[in-house]
């Protein structure tokens, strides 16, 4: 998390901060695929399992 977020981006204020951690969060757990887990995201994973 920090080399793929905190540490590529400036953020303005806390809120901008909080709003970009959640979407980042949503993204690793909903949209980014997991060679480990079949090419599936965590969420789609534990969903068949």
């Amino acid at each position: 998390m920090k080399s793929e977020f905190l540490y590529t981006t400036t953020f303005k204020n806390y809120e901008e901060f909080k709003k970009a951690l959640a979407d980042y969060i949503h993204y690793c757990n909903h949209e980014r695929i997991k060679i480990k887990l079949n090419g599936k995201s965590p969420v789609e994973f534990r969903k068949v399992s």
